[in-house]
């Protein structure tokens, strides 16, 4: 028997392997298209499951071929190589189907609510800087010099707060729900791996027969410098699958070599002797020779791929997930390796720790002053790395105590210590002067020189931020021992020179993107070399992004506090002009900022969650209103009886409506609506809209009163409510309250439950009878509505000059522009298109005129029968009607929430999105109900006036919101106070009132 027919066993386990991922992604396939979305948002997902497919296929083609038996005899080793090759297959297969499954799992399981919570509290912030930021600079426009530095001055001030603020939430967002144990786990496990493949390399069974690299340490060079040259020799010997050979005799720093102060790097193999010797002289030529010998990397030619930035293709997905610098990541590992300390050096970094009193919080700054400065490297001073310091301590703050603000001070100046010390009294400096002197070019190669620098290097890297310059060599091996100590290190260190990148010189270019390189593939029998997929945890497109969006509101910071301090120096006319282009460049990263934040809501799955999610709530909700509604016995059913001719328009008479009906629902009464007679359609709400219940009509029933609150009524089967503004007592199930028992799911789901609960009775009232459906296609058709299309409410006649002020349609398309900007980062808008709906029939033809480039959409008989002396008729409703479809179909919403129609649409516009609660600008009002009970917030960050307009605030203070002025400050009163006045928007959150509604369980059965 051919000795290959043993190995059929491999050969199936990995076909059934492959063909089990082929199937679960095809099953998702299917099941997903059960119910087809006509979107290109949906075919776009199709389409990119399809390519997937045909990849795996293409892939299991690839491997059915390569799995073609020889004929005749098979060489046992060839036999055994070829098994080994199936069983690394086999394992490959099983990595897919269980990353696949992952994926699929979070798609159904979505982010958690607190994750959830985070990344609104990100947007919104990153919102609320931008208006305060564009309200700010605006106003330098017209200050005197004096004026100007204090209010630059100022503002710098208050956009630090700011950016900490959103800083901070990025911290505990990439904390949520289990993310940071995650991240300390996968680090742990990525480690573990990367150590023992290195330690496998490193110690073969027979030196006298292992590939060996040699490298000398002797490289003339400091410390730092030739610590890189030993990690760029190790990179490539592990590249190339060598035992890295390290000759250290006669070391500049030790002349006992590597191993009296590190443990040697093989237990094993020690001795460079071999076969055969050359000189490098690249990974194929050299295949035959058992040592080579490699240079210093300047002269290294050709040049491998080991060599930094890459980073191993086979850890590739799980390092960018993990970590923001992957490149770092992976040299981190092997200076990990080389520096672990003989007993002895590990006895004195202990002792130096006692000594010293290094505790944290505590910030390194490692300051070279000596041989680099005027030639690699510029002179800063000590005030140049304070403000970072300083910064960073002020972001430390928010999210934990910091007793002392501790700076661990590396230097080779030994004056700098005392400077800083008189300097900066408020800060405690931590720093042996000795390693100062030490570190002089007289001193700089000696064993005391060489212990100074390791201790410098341990600190710096245990310290919780790093300011440093990165044209040091000391600095970059401390942000690479960083991302041992910490996941994300490189969040966690500020250079004023090169960029953190700059790693190791001689490194490959660096590029935006980490190359990917194929690392060693060792042998299976290698205990534990294969790389599995995670466990749970964020998936790598939400990380990406998150860390995207981290880098953003940094970068923003940056580019703010720079050109604002610019700003301070110019005269009138130069002022002028400095402050528009600020204002448009801010702009961009502002949109730049906030479209990361639309793909981290997408990322990983998110989005279709989102999807499922609000469907399923929706369903829900639909099925306890339909239930209610629908009584078997309407003689017996207590009802709650509502007129709907309140004394105004169409959107106020709906909301009355609406809360007639979530007090029905609260209280477990059927909603009777009397409309007999309404003033714009005289044959009743079922003539247009569906009847409230199919069942249940009569307002008949034994005993019949007027509300009296809850309690009271309760024996009484017919109550008749009146307008909202009438209403005592009042019952808890009035706006802004949700449910207690679906709270948890709406808070993560949607950014403001309190509307996605009302626009849940809005969706069941405006079902459309069929004439109106038809009626709403065929507008659609006739004015060519689609997408992408904003929608634009203006409203003019009986509101302006009484409950709001008036507006000119400049002021709308300003917001306009600014959301189409932003959605062409996310989109192809191939025409800029407005949906106007207006009461002013003038309006569409001066919004053409002034505004030529956009398309604007729009129905000027609607216009005309919106005026008063048109408004309660029947074309009118349908006009109206008309107007709230397509300003809710809108991508976005531009209006006054003081109009009832805006607020409508709005609250319909939750209906068609799992979370449109940012889809709007509005001109004047934040959203409110009508009659709604208090809408509260919570302070999160203390507030100090600093003018007679503000109020103060301490963290937990109850607001109660009176509006946002969209310039950074909302308004309100402390209610612990009794003090009205300005507070910035982004130092509260929102209040979430509960209210214990009814859960009709039998709607379920």
């Amino acid at each position: 028997m051919r000795p290959w027919t043993g190995s059929w066993r491999w050969i199936m386990l990995i076909l059934f392997a492959w063909g089990s991922l082929l199937f679960y992604i095809g099953g998702h396939l299917v099941r997903d298209n059960d119910n087809p979305d006509h979107s290109s948002r949906e075919l776009s997902k199709i389409l990119a499951k399809l390519e997937r497919l045909k990849q795996q296929n293409e892939d299991l083609r690839r491997m059915a071929e390569s799995l073609r038996i020889p004929e005749g005899p098979a060489e046992p080793g060839a036999a055994a190589g070829r098994i080994r090759a199936l069983e690394e297959q086999l394992l490959k297969a099983k990595e897919q189907i269980e990353m696949y499954k992952q994926q699929s799992s979070s798609a159904v399981t979505g982010m958690g609510k607190d994750h959830e919570i985070l990344r609104r509290a990100i947007e919104n912030g990153a919102q609320e800087f931008w208006y305060f930021v564009q309200n700010e600079v605006k106003k330098l426009k017209n200050l005197d010099r004096n004026e100007l530095q204090r209010h630059v001055d100022e503002i710098l001030v208050d956009m630090g707060h700011q950016q900490r603020s959103v800083m901070t939430d990025l911290y505990y967002l990439s904390q949520a729900d289990g993310a940071g144990d995650w991240r300390e786990k996968e680090a742990k496990d990525l480690t573990n791996l990367v150590q023992r493949r290195i330690t496998y390399l490193q110690n073969p069974k027979d030196c006298s027969k292992a590939k060996k690299l040699v490298c000398n340490i002797n490289k003339g060079c400091g410390y730092g410098c030739q610590l890189h040259h030993v990690v760029y020799c190790f990179m490539i010997a592990f590249g190339t699958q060598r035992t890295l050979i390290l000759e250290s005799q006669s070391w500049r720093y030790a002349t006992g070599g590597w191993e009296t102060v590190f443990k040697p790097v093989s237990e094993t193999c020690t001795d460079r002797t071999g076969s055969s010797t050359g000189h490098w002289s690249g990974e194929a030529h050299d295949k035959d020779v058992q040592v080579v010998e490699l240079p210093i990397v300047d002269s290294l030619h050709p040049r491998p791929p080991y060599l930094p930035l890459g980073v191993p293709e086979d850890l590739a997905d799980r390092l960018i997930r993990l970590h923001g610098d992957p490149a770092v990541w992976w040299v981190s590992q092997f200076v990990k390796y080389l520096i672990r300390p003989q007993p002895w050096l590990e006895k004195e970094i202990e002792e130096a720790t006692k000594k010293l009193g290094f505790k944290h919080p505590v910030i390194g700054v490692h300051v070279r002053r000596t041989d680099k400065v005027g030639t690699e490297a510029a002179f800063h001073p000590i005030e140049e790395y304070m403000v970072h310091v300083e910064e960073h301590f002020q972001l430390l703050a928010r999210r934990m105590r910091v007793d002392k603000k501790r700076v661990y001070l590396a230097t080779d100046d030994p004056a700098l210590l005392q400077e800083a010390k008189s300097k900066y009294p408020q800060y405690e400096f931590i720093s042996d002067n000795s390693i100062s002197w030490s570190a002089g070019l007289h001193n700089r190669y000696t064993e005391n020189s060489l212990r100074g620098v390791i201790l410098d290097i341990h600190f710096l890297s245990q310290a919780d931020f790093l300011v440093c310059t990165f044209s040091s060599q000391a600095c970059p091996p401390v942000c690479g021992i960083m991302s041992i100590v910490r996941l994300e290190s490189y969040a966690y260190s500020l250079m004023l020179d090169n960029n953190r990148t700059n790693l190791i010189v001689g490194g490959n270019i660096h590029t935006v993107c980490n190359p990917i390189v194929k690392s060693l593939r060792l042998p299976v029998n290698c205990p534990e070399t294969h790389s599995s997929p995670p466990v749970t945890g964020m998936g790598k497109d939400h990380e990406i992004l998150r860390r995207a969006i981290e880098n953003g509101a940094q970068e923003f910071w940056y580019f703010v506090q720079n050109e604002v301090k610019k700003l301070k120096n110019l005269d009138r006319n130069e002022l002028q002009r400095h402050v528009d282009e600020i204002l448009v460049d801010m702009g961009h990263q502002q949109r730049s900022v906030m479209t990361d934040l639309y793909y981290l809501s997408q990322a990983d799955g998110a989005g279709d969650w989102r999807e499922k999610e609000a469907k399923d709530l929706t369903n829900l909700v639909q099925r306890r209103i339909t239930y209610l509604q629908n009584p078997k016995d309407c003689s017996k059913a207590k009802k709650l009886v509502c007129n709907i001719n309140k004394g105004c328009g169409y959107g106020c008479q709906l909301h009355h409506v609406v809360y007639c009906f979530m007090i029905a629902f609260g209280t477990q009464r059927t909603l009777i609506l009397e409309s007999q007679s309404w003033r714009y359609a005289t044959g009743g709400w079922e003539t247009v809209f569906k009847p409230v219940s199919e069942t249940c009509t009569d307002r008949t029933g034994s005993s019949t009163g007027h509300w009296s609150g809850e309690a009271h009524d309760k024996d009484v089967q017919v109550v008749e409510l009146p307008i909202v503004d009438s209403l005592h007592p009042r019952p808890p199930y009035l706006p802004l309250g949700v449910p207690e028992d679906l709270a948890d799911r709406l808070i993560r789901l949607h950014g403001d439950p309190a509307v996605w609960w009302v626009s849940q009775f809005v969706k069941y009232l405006i079902r459309p009878q069929p004439w109106l459906e038809k009626e709403i296609e065929e507008a659609t058709k006739k004015l060519g509505f689609k997408h992408p299309v904003i929608g634009v409410h203006v409203r003019r006649t009986d509101k302006v000059g009484t409950e709001a002020a008036f507006h000119p349609i400049e002021e709308y398309m300003v917001h306009v522009e600014e959301h189409f900007q932003l959605l062409a980062r996310r989109m192809r808008v191939d025409k800029k298109r407005v949906y106007l709906a207006t009461d002013d029939p003038a309006l569409l033809q001066e919004a053409k005129s002034k505004y030529p480039q956009y398309e604007f959409i729009s129905d000027n008989s609607i216009s005309w029968s919106a005026g008063l002396h048109n408004r309660y008729t029947e074309n009118s409703l349908r006009g109206v009607i008309l107007d709230i479809h397509f300003l809710s179909q809108a991508d976005f919403l531009v209006c006054t929430f003081s109009s009832q129609v805006c607020r409508v649409a709005y609250e319909i516009m939750q209906t068609h999105h799992p979370d449109a609660s940012t889809y709007f600008h509005s001109l004047d009002d934040i959203y409110y109900f009508g009659g709604q009970n208090a809408h509260n917030q919570v302070a999160v960050y203390p507030h100090h006036p600093r003018n007679a307009e503000d109020i103060p605030m301490e963290p937990g203070d109850i607001i109660g919101v009176a509006g946002n002025h969209w310039d950074g400050f909302s308004k309100g009163i402390n209610r612990k106070l009794g003090r009205t006045g300005l507070y910035p928007s982004y130092k509260v959150k929102e209040k979430i009132e509960l209210v214990k509604y009814p859960t009709y369980p039998e709607a379920e059965k």
